[in-house]
């Protein structure tokens, strides 16, 4: 793996982001540096399409502007996944992603009451939303409402060569409704199955 000039190792080899837009950015996001959060050197970053694109602060600041309603994605790409390096124990399954995805969004909620106040007891700004009602009292409390949403491309690991039955259909569906998810777009990017195999019967 090449070495950025200024110290951090860059990705490679693939260049995906090079051959997806060479001519609308003007620079290959295939090189470089990936300090994130710490430095913000190379993400996250206004033309970065690989990384995740909201850091807290910027997400209150839309809040403190007004945004009182935001649906957050548990987004993947699968195909992508597999054309770059994967890091170390972990694999391209979509719905493994989402699952930590969906973690993370909790994990968040409860970080914005520690910041808010030292305690998880729901006092944050950022409050995850389980039903229209729900969502309309939080937004009333002066605060931002969140939907929970899976997008990827292997909705519930259902893809060509891979039959989803109508059982294991609903029983996903229940485990994310119980995991709290609202939104789902069944069709993502790449590989999707073929629609008379992945109707979800609703």
């Amino acid at each position: 793996m090449p070495v950025a000039t200024f110290g951090y190792s860059v990705h490679g080899p693939n260049e995906l982001q090079w051959l997806q837009h060479p001519i609308e950015w003007g620079l290959t996001e295939g090189f470089h540096a990936v300090g994130g959060t710490g430095p913000f050197d190379g993400w996250p970053k206004y033309n970065s399409s690989t990384h995740q694109q909201m850091y807290h602060t910027w997400v209150k600041r839309a809040y403190e502007g007004g945004v009182r309603l935001m649906v957050m994605f548990a987004i993947k790409s699968e195909a992508l996944c597999l054309s770059q390096k994967q890091r170390a124990g972990w694999d391209c399954d979509d719905m493994k992603a989402v699952d930590r995805q969906i973690q993370a969004a909790k994990d968040f909620e409860w970080a914005m009451d520690w910041l808010d106040d030292g305690l998880i007891n729901g006092s944050g700004w950022y409050r995850i939303a389980y039903s229209p009602q729900q969502a309309r009292q939080i937004i009333r409390d002066g605060k931002m409402a969140v939907v929970l949403g899976i997008e990827v491309d292997s909705l519930f690991n259902c893809k060509f060569g891979r039959p989803c039955l109508k059982e294991y259909r609903e029983e996903q569906l229940r485990k994310y409704y119980n995991l709290g998810v609202r939104h789902l777009f069944p069709i993502h990017h790449y590989d999707n199955a073929e629609p008379e195999d992945l109707s979800l019967g609703l």
